[in-house]
């Protein structure tokens, strides 16, 4: 695959962006038949930081 590493956006205003890199692998994963169950926790995405339960 020709595809370049996502480079992550670590400022809390660019939620949309932040989203976009979360959801773009999940059809290629899909594809590939490398998984067939996709989870996802967004707290640590809407928020930019760390999560622990």
């Amino acid at each position: 695959m020709d595809a370049q590493p996502p480079t992550d956006i670590t400022e809390e205003k660019y939620l949309i962006g932040r989203m976009k890199l979360i959801f773009e692998p999940v059809p290629l994963a899909l594809q590939t038949d490398s998984t067939r169950v996709i989870t996802s926790s967004f707290r640590a995405a809407v928020t930019c930081r760390s999560w622990t339960a």
